[in-house]
């Protein structure tokens, strides 16, 4: 189903033709991150260095995010919780699995492309390059690196909306199994 969604998705041109809204960002993030949770039984917490609003589709931008949460759950089979950090419109996706592997941290946004270690693995090769057709239709970026320690820190900046308020840190949100 998700593989046949994701193929609809990018075939039918369904994210090019949803228009811009006013998104809280932190916001969003909560909605995916419970949802996710839920479906994945996994603690997700979201961790706001700096809260931020972002002009995009709000649509595509719920599969960006849900996609990048998702691959997370995939990969990190330590059973501890996914961080959701954001700070400002970076939004990045830290998670204790296997990292990337060398040369892999641009690739692994093309479409079907699947590292060596991911092969074995469900997944179609498109979750991260509708992350970045989405995120560069708005105007932003990826970014992926490994963590110090181990694990994959995945995510994409933003513009911030012109009009949002500079606000000051907030406290990390925990969401996930009950």
């Amino acid at each position: 189903t998700d593989l046949v969604n994701e193929l609809v998705a990018v075939a039918s041109g369904e994210l090019e033709v949803q228009p811009n809204e006013r998104i809280d960002l932190p916001a969003l993030a909560a909605d995916v991150a419970e949802r996710v949770g839920r479906r994945r039984s996994r603690d997700i917490e979201i961790e706001i260095v700096t809260s931020a609003s972002v002009d995009a589709p709000r649509a595509a931008l719920d599969r960006a995010m849900t996609n990048l949460v998702d691959n997370a759950c995939k990969f990190d089979q330590s059973g501890g919780a996914i961080v959701v950090r954001i700070d400002g419109g970076t939004l990045t996706v830290l998670d204790n699995g296997p990292g990337i592997a060398p040369g892999e941290e641009v690739r692994i946004f093309d479409r079907f492309h699947r590292s060596d270690a991911a092969r074995s693995m469900p997944g179609s090769g498109l979750g991260l390059s509708i992350v970045r057709e989405v995120v560069e239709r708005a105007g932003g970026s990826v970014a992926a690196t490994n963590r110090v320690g181990g694990g994959a820190a995945i995510g994409f900046t933003l513009p911030v909306s012109p009009d949002w308020p500079a606000a000051g840190p907030s406290p990390v949100v925990r969401s996930g199994t009950p």
